[in-house]
């Protein structure tokens, strides 16, 4: 679902509704418009925080760049059902259910780790990433800025992966991955 939630934020938090393109879900609050109504939207509701939960990092990185400009602050849900140790998360960062992060790792601001994700020991992933259901990211990886990683790959031990790299579902990566590629395949290739 990408949807954007806005919430009151006060001596009692509520979600005031949901902003998004889809109107065909049952939400358990209203629907508020559509995306290219946001600008109209926040600046007609008191709104102090807001969870951003869009897939695409460059839309999600602009509703951020939106809701800062409206001084509401995106802020961070983990899930309960998650493990993580010792590790930060940044500020609008999602962490879904049955999701491992090991010791020593950063997440960065607004990124979204999907259900059953593993994450290694001194792993650094930047912000507005997306780590997706199943990936298993071994230790001391570094993931740049809006970077992807599909669905069930595996990142071997001190992989570097660039900025902006779309890492195909399933793939292996088991060498460095420069900035601006698409890498998929096992082992993963890219073309610059």
């Amino acid at each position: 679902m990408e949807l954007f939630q806005l919430l009151n934020v006060g001596q009692r938090s509520s979600c005031l509704g949901f902003v998004g393109a889809r109107t065909d879900i049952m939400l358990p609050k209203p629907h508020l418009g559509n995306d290219s109504e946001l600008d109209k939207i926040l600046s007609t509701h008191e709104v102090e925080c807001c969870i951003i939960a869009i897939g695409d990092p460059i839309a999600r990185a602009k509703c951020c760049e939106l809701a800062e400009k409206f001084s509401i602050r995106p802020i961070s849900f983990v899930s309960p059902n998650s493990f993580i140790v010792n590790s930060k998360i940044g500020a609008g960062s999602i962490i879904y259910p049955h999701t491992s992060i090991m010791s020593s790792c950063s997440i960065g601001r607004s990124t979204v780790v999907n259900c059953n994700a593993t994450i290694g020991h001194d792993t650094k992933i930047g912000k507005f990433c997306n780590i997706n259901p199943g990936a298993n990211i071994a230790g001391f990886v570094n993931i740049g800025d809006y970077s992807t990683i599909g669905i069930g790959a595996i990142v071997k031990e001190g992989i570097n992966i660039g900025a902006n790299v779309m890492i195909g579902a399933g793939s292996v990566v088991i060498r460095d991955i420069p900035n601006n590629v698409v890498a998929y395949g096992n082992p993963a290739k890219y073309e610059l």
